[in-house]
């Protein structure tokens, strides 16, 4: 059994993906801050590994980091990220930028640093950016910029793992949420996981933008 980490997993996308791979005979090690979250969502399914961590702490990737040792991974899904607030950069707040990036790109970096010894010849990282990757929107320079410098990372880091057949890809999703009929739900998220690391291991998917068919705003 293939085994597949997956940050922010407790709840949202990741949630979705978790759902999606465990019905298709993964195995999760299931990342998030919240522990009472992951026990209440997979305590009770003998195919996750539960490890509650923030991402951004240093003095936790390191504990991480030793957890691993001795462990084959399949994939990492690189989707915990978060938008504190929104404001013009005028009135912006500076502390706040920072978390963003620390959340949206710079753990993302460090966890693929820590995971890429791991893997094996038809590995693959994904990491769930956004279609605000693509697109810039007024009062989200923070979490414009981090997603695209995510996108970016995924690139510089898919040309630096090519020769050890590591697939890297990231996924942009439009809206989505739990119940409006015209966003993508979180499921959707995980098929499209499911199906980039069922392909051929010699295929890579660059990058997949993905939205709901009648989000016309989402749309390019």
């Amino acid at each position: 059994m293939q085994t597949v980490i997956v940050t922010g997993a407790s709840r949202g996308i990741g949630s979705g993906i978790v759902s999606v791979l465990l019905q298709n005979n993964f195995h999760v090690i299931a990342i998030a801050r919240n522990e009472n979250m992951l026990k209440e969502l997979y305590s009770n399914n003998n195919n996750v590994e539960i490890y509650p961590m923030d991402i951004t702490k240093n003095d936790q990737l390191k504990a991480f980091k030793q957890y691993l040792n001795g462990k084959d991974i399949y994939a990492l899904i690189n989707n915990a990220g978060g938008l504190n607030m929104t404001a013009p950069i005028e009135h912006g707040d500076e502390h706040n930028w920072e978390e963003c990036y620390d959340l949206n790109t710079i753990a993302p970096m460090k966890l693929s640093k820590l995971v890429i010894p791991h893997m094996k010849n038809g590995s693959t990282i994904i990491n769930i950016t956004s279609v605000v990757a693509l697109r810039s929107f007024p009062t989200m320079a923070a979490y414009c910029g981090s997603k695209a410098a995510t996108a970016v990372f995924t690139k510089i880091l898919r040309s630096e793992l090519s020769e050890k057949n590591i697939r890297v890809t990231d996924i942009c999703p439009g809206m989505v949420s739990k119940d409006n009929p015209q966003h993508l739900v979180y499921t959707d998220i995980g098929e499209s996981v499911k199906w980039i690391l069922n392909l051929p291991s010699h295929v890579n998917i660059d990058s997949l933008s993905i939205s709901h068919v009648k989000n016309i705003l989402w749309s390019f």
